[in-house]
C-alpha cells in the first residue's frame, strides 16, 4: 500500500511554505523571453535558473525542438519545473502558445518504466507474488494455459528446423536448431548425410537464422532475423561473403523489403519461406500475409510484391510453414511441422503434388520455451521475445475478434505472437528490447486484478498518486492541457494528428509533462527501494542510476533517478536527484539520446552546484 508521499500530500492539502528566494509564479514573470521560440515558463530558485535555463535553450534550439518541459527533484521535493518554447506553434493556431511545465506531451517507452512497469509489480505485490521468480505461463502461471495451444504452433514451426534448401543436384538441406545441416531428399531429409555442425556467420548466433536458399552456382545464402545477409557453404553460412559492417560492428547492409497491402512496410519477420529459382537465380519470397514478392538476394521486391499465393489446406495457417526451396524444375517445395509436404508453383503450394510425408532424425518433442519465462524477464526484456506484435496480422488472423475500432484485443495480438515469432534465446539468456514483452502487461494486469490495465493505471496507480488527468493515455482529440505534437524533417516540423492509444498503450502511449513524470518517480521512491524500482523494467547503469528514454511520433522523453546511495565520479554529491525532461517533437536528429543524457548530467550537477535551500519545494505551488 503506498504511503503518503510529498507530491501525494501536495494534491490533498494546502501547506505553508517557507519564503524562499524564487520566481513569482504570476505570468507576467515567469520567465517568458523576449524571444517567444526561446520562451520558458515555470519555477526554479534564481541561482540554479541561472545556471541552466541557458543550456536548455541552446539544446532546445541545436535539436530543432518545438517545445519541452525539464524538471529536477531532490529527495522528493521538486526544485525546478520548466516550460520551454511552443506547445502549439503560431501557424497551427493563432497567437503565441508556449510551453507550459505541467503541458503533457508523449512519452513514448518511458511509459514502461513509470506506468507499465510499477503498476504490474504493485498488482502482484498485492498478490504477495515476487516477479522475479512467477512464472508467466503454465498451471501456476499468471496467464495460465490460456494461449498454448498458439505456443505449440510456434514452438513446432520453429523447432527443431529453422530452415530448408534444395541445391543444383536437388538434394535437400535442412538447418537445424541444434546446430546441425544434414542432406537428403524432399520425403527422408537425412537420406545422403546425417546432420553435421555448421556455423552461422560472424557475430550471429543459431537462434539469428531465419531462412536459407541455395543459387543455380550452389552458393548458400542465409538471412538473419535482422534482415542480414551473408553468403557462404552448408556448414559455413559466412564463407564467401560476411556481413558487411562497420568499425562499431553495426551491419551496414539489410535486405530491402516491400510495401504491404496495408502499407507498413515487412521485415524478415513477416517471411516465411525464401527460396532461389535454379533456372535464373531469381529469388522467391513468401510471407505470412498471404503475399509473395520477386527480386534478388538484398532487394526482395525487385521484380515483383504483393501477389498473392495459396496454401495447402492441410496447413491451414501460412505461419505453419516450417521450410521452402525450388527444384531444378522449378518446382516449389513446402514443408509443415505436422510432418507433411507438398509440391507446386509459386502461386499454389500443392498445384503438383498433394500432402506426402517426410521424416528427419529429430522428431522427439522439444522443450516449450514458454515454462521459463517470469514477469521479471519481460521486465528485463530477456524474455526472448523479438520486437513488437503485429496488430494488422493478428486482425487479419482473428477477423471476428475485434474491437468497435476494427482493431485486434491484446488477447488476439498475443495469440498471434507466439503462433509465429521464433524465440531469439534461452528465456533469462540474452537482452532484447522487446515492445510486444512490456505490452503483455496489458494481460498481466488483468489476470492480476480482473481489471482493465487502463482502469487499473488510472484509478488504482495514478490516483493515489494525485496524477489523475496529469498523466494521461493519448487523447483522438487536444484539449487546452494539450500540446500539438510535431514531426521533426528535413523541411521543418510537420503537425501529427491527436490519435488514441489503444492496444499499445502499455508500450508506450501515454502523456505527461517532465514534472508529471516526477510526480511519479517521486511517489515510487517514498514506497520501494531502489532495488525494487530497478526491477521495474528500468535501466541501470554505473553508481546505480536508473533511466528510460522513450521516442515516439510527435514525442521524445527522459528520465533519470540517482539513489540515496549514488556516486558521483564529479564527487558531488548528486543523491536522490531526479532529473526529466519531455518534448512534443518526434523524429530527432541522430545521436539525441546521447546529448540529451549529456545535459540531463549537466542539470543535475548544477543543482548540486547551486545548493538549492532544504526549504525548496514547489510541489504545493505547482500543483
Amino acid at each position: 500500500m503506498f504511503r503518503l508521499s510529498p507530491i501525494q500530500s501536495a494534491f490533498r492539502r494546502t501547506r505553508h511554505m517557507a519564503a524562499i528566494s524564487t520566481l513569482p509564479l504570476t505570468f507576467a514573470m515567469i520567465g517568458v523571453s523576449s524571444d517567444p521560440a526561446m520562451a520558458e515558463n515555470g519555477v526554479g530558485p534564481s541561482a540554479l535558473a541561472n545556471a541552466i535555463d541557458q543550456k536548455i535553450e541552446q539544446f532546445h534550439s541545436n535539436e530543432d525542438i518545438v517545445g519541452m518541459t525539464v524538471a529536477i527533484t531532490k529527495n522528493g521535493r521538486l526544485i525546478y519545473s520548466k516550460g520551454f518554447g511552443q506547445a502549439r506553434r503560431t501557424s497551427d493556431l493563432p497567437g503565441f502558445h508556449p510551453m507550459n511545465r505541467d503541458h503533457p506531451t508523449r512519452i513514448g517507452s518511458v511509459s514502461k518504466a513509470v506506468i507499465s512497469g510499477p503498476a504490474t509489480f504493485k498488482a502482484m505485490r498485492a498478490k504477495g507474488f515476487d516477479p522475479r521468480t512467477k512464472k508467466v505461463y503454465g498451471r501456476n502461471g499468471v496467464l495460465g494455459n490460456a494461449y498454448a495451444t498458439h505456443q505449440d504452433v510456434g514452438v513446432r514451426r520453429h523447432q527443431p528446423i529453422i530452415a530448408m534448401a534444395i541445391d543444383s543436384d536437388d538434394k535437400v538441406y535442412t538447418w537445424f536448431k541444434n546446430g546441425k545441416v544434414s542432406v537428403g531428399r524432399s520425403h527422408d531429409l537425412d537420406a545422403h548425410l546425417p546432420p553435421r555442425t555448421f556455423k552461422v556467420a560472424d557475430g550471429k548466433r543459431i537462434e539469428d537464422l531465419h531462412v536459407v536458399a541455395i543459387s543455380k552456382s550452389n552458393r548458400v545464402y542465409a538471412w538473419y532475423k535482422d534482415g542480414t545477409l551473408s553468403i557462404g557453404q552448408s556448414r559455413d553460412l559466412g564463407y564467401h561473403r560476411q556481413i558487411p559492417v562497420d568499425g562499431d560492428g553495426k551491419p551496414t547492409q539489410y535486405v530491402g523489403m516491400p510495401v504491404g497491402p496495408d502499407g507498413d512496410r515487412k521485415s524478415m519477420l513477416d517471411v516465411v519461406g525464401v527460396a532461389i529459382a535454379e533456372s535464373d537465380d531469381e529469388v522467391f519470397v513468401w510471407y505470412d500475409d498471404g503475399t509473395r514478392s520477386s527480386g534478388h538476394s538484398t532487394d526482395f521486391d525487385k521484380h515483383f510484391a504483393n501477389r498473392s499465393y495459396t496454401p495447402p489446406v492441410d496447413i491451414a495457417w501460412r505461419y505453419k510453414i516450417r521450410g521452402m526451396a525450388i527444384s531444378s524444375n522449378d518446382r516449389v517445395y513446402t514443408w509443415a511441422p505436422n510432418g507433411k509436404a507438398f509440391a507446386g508453383d509459386s502461386a499454389d503450394l500443392d498445384r503438383h503434388r498433394s500432402p506426402y510425408n517426410y521424416a528427419h532424425g529429430h522428431s522427439g518433442r522439444y522443450k516449450n520455451p514458454y515454462d521459463d519465462i517470469t514477469v521479471q524477464h519481460l521486465f528485463d526484456h530477456t524474455a526472448g521475445f523479438a520486437r513488437s506484435g503485429d496488430g494488422a496480422a493478428a486482425a487479419r488472423t482473428f477477423p471476428y475478434h475485434l474491437d468497435a475500432n476494427g482493431q485486434s484485443q491484446y488477447e488476439e495480438i498475443h495469440k498471434h505472437f507466439v503462433a509465429t515469432r521464433a524465440f531469439l534465446s534461452k528465456p533469462g539468456t540474452r537482452y532484447s528490447y522487446s515492445n510486444h514483452g512490456m505490452g503483455m502487461t496489458t494481460l498481466l494486469v488483468e489476470a492480476l486484478t480482473g481489471k482493465t490495465y487502463r482502469e487499473y493505471a488510472v484509478n488504482s496507480y495514478l490516483r493515489p498518486m494525485g496524477l489523475k488527468g496529469k498523466v494521461r493515455a493519448q487523447k483522438a482529440t487536444a484539449d487546452l492541457q494539450d500540446a500539438f505534437p510535431y514531426e521533426r524533417d528535413g523541411n521543418g516540423h510537420d503537425r501529427l494528428p491527436f490519435k488514441a492509444s489503444t492496444t499499445g498503450l502499455a508500450a508506450g502511449g501515454w502523456t505527461a509533462s517532465a514534472q508529471g513524470i516526477l510526480g511519479i518517480t517521486t511517489s515510487l521512491a517514498d514506497t520501494y527501494t531502489y532495488d525494487e524500482i530497478d526491477q521495474m523494467a528500468w535501466f541501470g547503469s554505473s553508481g546505480g542510476k536508473l533511466s528510460h528514454n522513450g521516442s515516439t511520433g510527435g514525442g521524445y522523453a527522459r528520465v533519470s533517478l540517482l539513489p540515496d546511495d549514488y556516486v558521483s565520479g564529479s564527487s558531488r554529491n548528486l543523491r536522490g536527484m531526479h532529473v526529466a525532461t519531455a518534448s512534443n517533437t518526434g523524429g530527432l536528429k541522430s545521436g539525441v539520446g546521447g546529448r540529451m543524457e549529456d545535459l540531463m548530467s549537466a542539470i543535475v550537477i548544477a543543482a548540486a552546484d547551486a545548493n538549492v535551500s532544504s526549504a525548496v519545494n514547489y510541489w504545493d505551488a505547482a500543483l
